[in-house]
């Protein structure tokens, strides 16, 4: 199984713990050192405060600025029925 992933940035090989800036301006981080030979296992932190009411989730009050987005963090990242809102809401409006 290869680890490197080829792109834009060249060659990169996902670690734990690095960050995913998608086009549409949410945060993953990347868990783990072996990934898929085409994909990456990342679980989403942040969402663009512009999107957040798509989600249907309860966010902390904070926000953060990365490269001029206004983010938001679920407060609840890892229970089943946020990973099944999280999962079913970028399938239907960002495939």
């Amino acid at each position: 199984m290869s680890e490197q992933l080829s792109g834009d940035l060249g060659l990169w090989i996902p670690r734990d713990g690095d960050c995913i800036l998608t086009e549409d301006g949410f945060l993953f981080y990347v868990f783990g050192y072996e990934h898929p030979e085409d994909r990456v296992f990342a679980f989403l932190k942040y969402i663009p405060r512009k999107f957040a009411k798509l989600f249907n989730l309860k966010y902390h009050g904070r926000t953060w600025n990365l490269a001029g987005e206004t983010l938001v963090r679920p407060t609840k990242l890892y229970t089943p029925e946020n990973y099944v809102r999280i999962i079913e809401t970028l399938r239907r409006r960002f495939p």
